[in-house]
């Protein structure tokens, strides 16, 4: 039997909570208290209200096209492998060495090259090359007498285009991710996970699951099916992590979002009739599933306001979340 948690937010709604794995009923109820932010966060951190927030997250403009359909998403491939930038080439190697100790594989990724607009350009890289250029890495961590100390990617970034290096975001390894956005119930209830504290990519976090499409030399042949590669791998991921039949859920609005703290993705609706848990159930004592998410979390897709002013959302999930919102329930933030 799956432990669940019915877990009541401020405005009223409910978050429910779906324990994969062989969590206690209390150690759910601990586990849901730890990722509620501070009382004096939960208008947002300059003290305004929750329309304030939302009206923050929605002047970053991170939606860059939105597609009603899979098949209207069109890439230019790049057969120019991506590069590390000379400046963070000694990082790359140092962090390989120390990736490798830790049994992690340089997969081959998709890099965007330039904005995430339509027609998206895409090139491949290696898995190494993303983490060596994610904004909030520490060079200095592993180099020390290489870099200064504390300084993030991000920071470094900015130093070095002011002198010889003229670098920019553009010349990082922008991997393309998926994020689907489960909305289960016939999209009248939204899904959400905690996200395992192994993972290379955000993790120990309640966000949004997603996916990584890997590189496929396919991409280079005239006339690649890039929409259906994507679908493919959609249906693969669904399997794995929901135990899902193709039958059982359909793709609606696709949003490219150019996330420039993280890395750009394909923010994908995933509609089913099912409800998370049913698909708790399916899903409960598989170690596959549960080694990417032990949790699973559902809540009205009414409720996005205040899950976003309560819980300490992955950062990107709170934006994609509001622009969901946004289409779906609301007319606008005032």
């Amino acid at each position: 039997m799956t432990v669940t948690v019915h877990y009541r937010l401020p405005d009223h709604s409910t978050l429910h909570a779906y324990a994969l794995d062989d969590l206690t009923e209390d150690d759910l109820t601990a586990l849901i208290e730890q990722q509620q932010r501070p009382d004096s966060q939960r208008d947002g951190e300059s003290g305004a209200s929750i329309h304030a927030l939302l009206r923050h997250l929605a002047e970053q403009k991170p939606v860059k096209a939105v597609v009603n359909f899979l098949d209207d998403i069109v890439v230019v491939p790049d057969e120019r492998e991506y590069e590390i930038p000379a400046a963070f080439q000694p990082f790359r190697q140092a962090l390989e060495t120390q990736l490798r100790e830790r049994g992690m594989f340089n997969g081959p990724i998709m890099v965007v090259r330039g904005d995430v607009v339509l027609p998206l350009r895409l090139c491949k890289g290696g898995f190494f090359d993303y983490k060596a250029t994610e904004l909030t890495a520490v060079p200095a961590d592993i180099l020390p007498d290489k870099y200064p100390a504390g300084r993030t990617v991000k920071e470094l970034l900015h130093d070095y285009s002011l002198f010889d290096y003229g670098l920019s975001p553009d010349h990082l390894a922008r991997y393309l991710g998926i994020t689907f956005v489960m909305l289960t119930r016939d999209g009248t209830e939204v899904g959400l996970v905690q996200r395992a504290k192994h993972l290379g990519v955000a993790p120990d976090c309640i966000a949004l699951s997603g996916a990584t499409p890997p590189f496929t030399e396919n991409l280079f042949e005239p006339g690649f099916d890039f929409p259906g590669y994507l679908k493919k791998c959609v249906a693969g991921e669904m399997k794995d992590e929901y135990h899902f039949e193709p039958e059982e859920f359909g793709i609606g609005r696709c949003y490219l979002i150019d996330d420039r703290m993280a890395m750009p993705v394909i923010a994908m609706e995933i509609i089913t009739p099912l409800s998370t848990e049913e698909l708790a159930a399916r899903c409960k004592g598989d170690e596959k599933v549960i080694r990417e998410h032990p949790v699973l979390y559902a809540a009205s897709v009414n409720a996005i306001p205040s899950l976003i002013s309560v819980m300490k959302l992955h950062d990107g999930t709170a934006r994609i979340l509001d622009i969901v919102y946004r289409d779906h329930v609301s007319l606008g933030i005032e």
